[in-house]
């Protein structure tokens, strides 16, 4: 998918998740627990599919993860956290893991197995030491860990954009522009959905340029809330789009 590059008017966007991190570590009674709600809620669907990823049922793993976002909303995560070490969604993927690791520990001292099956301490990381090491391992967990955190950003990129829809007549929605924004080869013919909807192709290839170079504003402003500095959103963008496409 061609983005537009990042313009000047993005320096703006400063209130970032790793702010909000920071915030929590550094005790500002000022975080609202809706903003930490906020967070769990883009992401909940990451953290629940590599629970699963990791041998967990079904029903222990949305029971893991929703204890595992308490954890987030409480401050508790957070307040350890660094954005010096890197991308937000590298945080919650590591923190996860000793999550699970401390949780099978735990339930192998009960003599209990979770619902899914035996889940081994093995799999997990025995020591629960140096598992930030292993974050970037391109291993089919985590694989499907970022595909979930790119589909997510890529869904709150749409709900912002559809949001913006001004609904006048002689204008093609987000919905309509989507398939050519994302995957402009396979979309299909760009002419005939001019046609369909009474518009002049030129008039639509202006809409489609003008939302592509939204879309970029949004998904940057977005992906730019989750690393530690402006310098890391570039590689970012273009890691997650490659998961989405994947």
């Amino acid at each position: 998918m061609p983005i537009p590059p990042l313009r000047e008017e993005s320096s703006n966007f400063r209130t970032t998740l790793w702010d909000l991190v920071a915030g929590v570590a550094n005790g500002d009674a000022k975080i609202s627990r809706a903003s930490l709600e906020d967070l769990c809620r883009i992401y909940w669907r990451p953290v629940y599919g590599f629970v699963r990823s990791q041998g967990w049922g079904e029903a222990d793993a949305a029971d893991l993860t929703q204890e595992f976002m308490g954890s987030v909303i409480s401050g508790k995560l957070l307040e350890r956290a660094d954005p010096a070490k890197g991308r937000l969604r590298d945080l919650l993927r590591g923190a996860v893991r000793r999550f699970l690791v401390t949780e099978a520990r735990r339930r192998n001292t009960q003599r209990r197995r979770p619902r899914g099956g035996e889940v081994s301490l093995a799999s997990l990381g025995e020591t629960g030491e140096n598992l930030d090491d292993t974050l970037d391992a391109a291993t089919p967990d985590t694989a499907a860990y970022d595909r979930a955190w790119a589909e997510e950003t890529m869904e709150e990129t749409w709900r912002e954009l559809c949001a913006r829809d001004t609904g006048r007549p002689g204008t093609l929605s987000t919905p309509q522009l989507w398939p050519w924004l994302i995957q402009p080869d396979q979309a299909g013919d760009f002419d005939a959905l001019c046609r369909e909807h009474g518009i002049e192709v030129g008039t639509g290839r202006v809409q489609l340029s003008r939302r592509r170079e939204r879309l970029g504003r949004v998904l940057r402003r977005l992906v730019q809330q989750t690393v530690a500095t402006d310098a890391d959103v570039e590689s970012e963008v273009a890691y997650l789009l490659r998961a989405f496409s994947s």
